[in-house]
């Protein structure tokens, strides 16, 4: 027979097994050539310092629009054009088009 587990001896199977706590973005550093500089601290951030504008969301397909510009932008660029075309033909259903898309 296997002996009790004490409280210490579950605690720290359990402290073991949670993840280690990331650190935030504005301390993470990337490194360019030889230079190092920090990370932006959020995306907003991020995209005002790379000089594109910022939109303001007034109704739900601007939302939904914004959404799927920015998914196109990182990972599909030479098709951001299309995406006006796509909320037209998705229009009211601009939540189904956004999970095809991710």
């Amino acid at each position: 027979s296997r002996p009790a587990a004490t409280p210490a001896t579950s605690s720290a199977k359990a402290a073991s097994k949670r993840p280690k706590k990331m650190p935030s973005a504005s301390a993470l550093a990337v490194e360019v050539g030889d230079e190092i500089t920090k990370a932006p601290s959020t995306s907003a951030d991020a995209e005002v310092e790379a000089g594109e504008e910022v939109t303001k969301v007034t109704n739900s397909g601007d939302f939904w629009r914004v959404q799927i510009e920015a998914i196109y932008r990182r990972r599909n660029p030479h098709k951001l054009s299309e995406v006006p075309g796509m909320i037209e033909k998705y229009k009211g259903k601009e939540l189904m088009l956004y999970k095809k898309v991710c």
